[in-house]
Formats: structure tokens, C-alpha cells, sequence
């Protein structure tokens, strides 16, 4: 069998029930380029599960999908995953190509930013729209304007994922991001990512030095959040639970919620 297991948003965010299927397996695999969590490391994660894990890189995942799939027709293969392990398309392929060759495949999930969202900012998950990864790319990608801008016609959140590339030591902070999207609304100037726009940008979430700030795009870059991993929300039109918890919560200019 293969097994997919999330290993959470954090050193300790593996699941029970992932922590017995990753015992139970004659081999561990665990990649960590789809996301960071901050703070594991293959000796960290050797004292949670109690044994050895095989880091496997993008090269060799993709390069040896083959032969993992192999291992899992003979014994219990467990592929460790920050997040849930299927919130990155990356995997799904794994996945298809094991059930194709008849290999019974096990997920057990665990949290990742997309559940965890709305508990971090008070915003209901409800009304959030389409997801989007904000990428560096020269010239830079309009996709994330157009999504925004599509789900603020609506009324709904955006979540916008941030660039990382943890083989290279990349990671896209909030400044970054907010630099690129002024350069996008110079651009296109339809006021999607105006100054005075309220958005939150979030860091870490899930481990206990996460950091939410709310204010006006214009003013979040200034913020220090700290390490990575960084996301942000651009909040749509706002319900009343939604506002008193952003007034409560995270701290929120109470002018910028009256234009939201």
C-alpha cells in the first residue's frame, strides 16, 4: 500500500492516526519542497515518528515515481507531506498512477493553510472565493489580479499563496508580495490592490509564533513578520461576526472595516 500522510502546519501537526500509518510502514519517505514548516528537520522529525525518513527531492519524486510505486506493490510505502497531502497538486499523479496499477493508496489528512485560514484571521470559510499562488515572474503574471478582482465582484475572500522555492533557499515575503501587486494595479489600474485596500498578512499559521496583521495594503509591507511561510487575504464584503472578529482578533483599523 502507499500511503500519503500530512504532516500538519507544524513540528508536532502530524496526526495521530498519521503517526500509527507511518509506524506501521517498512519504509518512509518524506518530501519538503511543496511547503515549509518552520522549524522541522529530518532530526526533529525522526524524534516524532520514532524512526528514519528518506527526504526525497522534486527531481526525485518526479524522476522516480516509478519505482516507488513499485516499493508499494511489494510492502507499506508512507510518503510524508507537509500541509494535507493533496492540497499540492504535485502528488496527485503519485496517486493516479498507483491506483492505475492496482496498488491500494491510503490519504490521512491533516490541516494546511486552506482549513486553517479562517481560524487564523476570523474570516468564514464560507465566503471565500478561488485560491491563487502569487509567483515571481518577469514579466509578472496578471492571474492573481484577475482572480481577486473576480472574487471581489462577488463579495468574497482571496487567499494568495506565496512563491517559495525551498531547494533554492526562496521564499516570497509579504513585502515582496505587496511590491508586485502595486506594480500590477500601476499596470492595470483598475484598483483591485489600491493602497487603502485592507488586507491581512499572515505568517506561520498554525505554530505558536504565528503572526496576522490587518491594516491597508499600503501599510502591511511595513510589517516585520518574521520567517516563513507567508500568505495574504484580501477580504470581500465583510459580515458583521467577520468584522467584530477582525476588530478582536487581529487588531484591525476600525475605518478601513466600515469600507470593506
Amino acid at each position: 500500500m502507499l500511503k500519503l500522510i500530512g504532516l500538519g502546519l507544524n513540528v508536532y501537526g502530524i496526526t495521530l492516526e498519521g503517526l500509527i500509518e507511518a509506524r506501521s510502514c517498512e519504509k518512509v519517505y518524506v518530501e519538503l519542497y511543496t511547503s515549509i514548516i518552520p522549524g522541522l528537520t529530518l532530526d526533529t522529525l525522526k524524534k516524532v515518528i520514532g524512526r528514519e525518513a528518506i527526504p526525497l527531492k522534486r527531481k526525485d519524486l518526479e524522476d522516480e515515481c516509478e519505482r516507488i510505486i513499485r516499493e508499494a506493490g511489494r510492502y507499506d510505502i508512507a510518503l510524508l507531506t507537509p500541509g494535507d497531502p493533496l492540497i499540492a497538486t504535485t502528488h496527485i499523479s503519485l496517486v493516479i498512477e498507483a491506483r492505475k496499477k492496482g496498488i491500494p493508496v491510503r490519504i490521512v489528512n491533516s490541516a494546511s493553510i486552506i482549513s486553517a485560514i479562517s481560524s487564523a484571521t476570523g474570516l468564514q470559510i464560507y465566503n471565500f472565493g478561488k485560491v491563487v499562488t502569487l509567483t515571481r515572474s518577469s514579466p509578472p503574471s496578471l492571474t492573481v489580479y484577475n482572480v481577486v478582482e473576480d472574487n471581489l465582484s462577488r463579495g468574497l475572500h482571496t487567499l494568495i499563496l506565496l512563491d517559495l522555492d525551498v531547494e533554492k533557499g526562496y521564499w516570497m515575503g509579504i513585502s515582496e508580495a505587496v511590491d508586485i501587486l502595486e506594480a500590477m494595479e500601476d499596470e492595470v489600474g483598475r484598483g483591485v490592490f489600491d493602497g487603502d485596500r485592507l488586507a491581512l498578512g499572515v505568517a506561520r499559521v498554525g505554530s505558536m509564533d504565528a503572526i496576522v496583521k490587518a491594516d491597508k495594503l499600503s501599510r502591511i509591507k511595513q510589517y516585520d513578520f518574521g520567517g516563513p511561510p507567508h500568505s495574504l487575504v484580501v477580504p470581500g464584503r465583510l459580515h458583521f461576526m467577520e468584522v467584530e472578529a477582525l476588530l478582536c482578533l487581529v487588531g484591525a483599523p476600525q475605518d478601513l472595516l466600515k469600507k470593506s
